[in-house]
């Protein structure tokens, strides 16, 4: 057995590119290839233990591998895991979602947030007959030709605004995408109302957790849904990171605003991959076997996470969870915002259930523009400290970080400690 991070990586990185399966793993200056997690923590190769506060990029809620969760999986499998057929416990756990996600009229299963927004834009459009996209700048919607696009947009480049996310796009994109600032409704309102014949859609984080943690203003939210509801534009929800955690039924819960179509994912399964598109009824039943708008996918539904999910959704639907997270979450914002009072260190801290995001700027971070020019060169050496100290933080300054149930007072009080101590050795450059 390979007991090295850096030697599993050589190996690696010579068959698969970057050494992994997913390119924001890749980190050149923290090599480390875990072999355990539980609860709140994680092991890495060479036996040193973290604090997790990157929680599987979000897909981690409840903490890493719980026992019930595990033994609903352990005893699905004995039954088979995609068999061609549906099983009751799909019934059962649509019959939750609909019970707990204010929209969700009516269910379809789906593996990856990815999938489920390709799912619910095909709806859109079937729906609409229509064909452009409008999203905000500083989104993700999953690597999917037309929602990959202004998810790091060049404010100081010239000319066409619109910024494909990659090479190897269907360049038709260009013809089809629409982008708007986060929390500007002014500027959202100008571009619906001049493309309102062409929109199929409008998709948005309802809290903008792509660009680190980004807060709505919930008069913005508002707008968009009368607008949208104005001019028939289905309006898609993406709940990948805010569903299960900001409360029990997601943001559209939280600000009591509905959306049309939602997706969720990540911490529906805690970790096993499962996705979900909901929706009123005139929208989801467009995917009918008996239309022909197609939904089709071997593992959708399969047992194993759909056993995961049921299990999760049972700590999950009574808020308890989601009042933890809430509670911890604002308690580190006070305490970050403390720190930056008393210290004069321009700083601040923005979450909601459990995700968070450490800006080091003056400003007050309202949308992509203001998150991205927080300072990059203060959050590394901050990062950098808590990396070295045992908590493990994520290398980008607009990545969302996370809590999980797991988390009790003797974690929130370590990671405020330390959250601390990385600031103070940012001022001062020792550790005080």
């Amino acid at each position: 057995m390979i007991e090295s991070s850096p030697d599993i990586y050589n190996l690696y990185s010579k068959i698969t590119p970057g050494g992994n399966n997913s390119n924001i793993r890749y980190d050149k200056n923290f090599v480390k290839y875990y072999k355990y997690a539980k609860g709140s923590y994680i092991w890495s190769v060479e036996n040193e233990k973290f604090l997790d506060c990157i929680s599987g990029y979000g897909s981690i809620i409840l903490g890493h591998s719980p026992d019930y969760v595990n033994n609903a999986v352990y005893n699905a499998i004995q039954n088979g895991i995609t068999n061609g057929y549906e099983t009751e416990n799909s019934y059962v756990l649509a019959d939750k979602l609909s019970n707990i996600i204010p929209s969700a009229e009516m269910v379809r299963l789906s593996n990856t947030g990815t999938e489920a927004v390709m799912h619910a834009i095909m709806i859109a459009r079937a729906y609409t007959k229509r064909n452009k996209i409008l999203k905000f700048d500083g989104a993700y919607h999953g690597w999917y030709d037309f929602t990959a696009f202004n998810y790091r947009p060049n404010y100081l480049s010239k000319g066409d605004n619109i910024f494909l996310d990659s090479t190897g796009i269907d360049d038709t994109v260009l013809s089809r995408a629409l982008n708007a600032p986060y929390n500007d409704f002014d500027a959202t309102e100008n571009i619906i109302k001049e493309y309102k014949s062409d929109i199929s859609c409008v998709i948005i984080e309802p809290i903008m957790f792509n660009s680190g943690a980004v807060l709505p203003d919930l008069e913005f939210l508002k707008g968009l849904r009368e607008i949208t509801e104005l001019y028939d534009i289905p309006l898609i929800f993406d709940e990948v990171i805010t569903g299960f955690r900001v409360s029990p039924g997601g943001a559209q819960e939280k600000f009591n605003i509905i959306p049309d179509i939602s997706v969720f994912g990540k911490a529906l399964g805690n970790g096993y991959p499962i996705s979900a598109v909901v929706g009123k009824s005139e929208y989801i039943t467009l995917t009918s076997p008996t239309e022909h708008l197609g939904y089709a996918g071997t593992f959708n539904g399969n047992q194993i996470s759909v056993a995961a999910a049921i299990e999760v959704l049972k700590k999950l639907e009574t808020g308890d969870v989601q009042n933890k997270l809430n509670k911890y979450t604002n308690e580190l914002a006070s305490f970050v915002n403390t720190i930056s009072n008393e210290y004069s260190i321009p700083v601040k801290l923005y979450g909601m259930g459990g995700q968070f995001q450490v800006y080091f700027s003056m400003k007050e971070v309202t949308n992509y523009k203001s998150a991205s020019e927080s300072d990059g060169s203060l959050y590394g050496k901050f990062r950098e400290y808590l990396i070295r100290n045992g908590i493990l933080f994520h290398n980008s300054k607009l990545f969302h970080h996370g809590i999980t149930n797991s988390f009790d007072t003797f974690e929130i009080n370590h990671l405020k400690k330390m959250i601390e101590k990385a600031i103070l050795y940012v001022k001062f450059g020792r550790d005080i």
